[in-house]
């Protein structure tokens, strides 16, 4: 999540240059790692409600995705969350101290609604507002100049 989340100081960084394809091909790149979590999740859990929870998040992500690239409107994604990663990850979390067969429908649709509640503000900020914590991280942080001021 954090390389994910900086990809764009990485590549500028490496001096790689504009970035006007960026949206769609960081969104290739999500649906790829997305689809391997999908599949481990599908191997390895044992709790067949939280795979069929993984599913219906990564297919509901998916749809947004392909939404977003035939329309271009990116507020669209607000309404299709990347919630499947956050999902992912806080079930192998919950495996790493309990056994992921405590959890319960009920339980996960609680779990999910906490998820959703944290990961809404930066869905919101991301793809509703537009804004762009990349260029704050590269003036503050790196000391950069920010692309539209080169």
């Amino acid at each position: 999540m954090v390389l994910d989340a900086l990809d764009v100081v990485i590549l500028r960084l490496l001096n790689l240059g504009d970035f006007g394809s960026y949206s769609q091909v960081d969104k290739a790149l999500d649906s790829d790692y997305l689809l391997i979590e999908l599949i481990v999740s599908l191997r390895i859990w044992k709790n067949q409600v939280a795979k069929n929870m993984s599913i219906f998040w990564f297919v509901w992500r998916m749809i947004g995705v392909v939404l977003f690239e035939i329309t271009g409107i990116r507020k669209l994604l607000v309404f299709f969350p990347n919630m499947f990663e956050n999902f992912f990850l806080f079930i192998e979390i919950y495996k790493r101290f309990r056994s992921e067969h405590d959890l319960t429908f009920r339980k996960l649709i609680y779990w999910n609604i906490f998820l959703f509640v944290l990961k809404l503000p930066i869905e919101l900020l991301l793809h509703w507002y537009e804004a762009q914590p990349w260029n704050w991280f590269q003036v503050n942080i790196l000391g950069l100049k920010t692309l539209q001021e080169k």
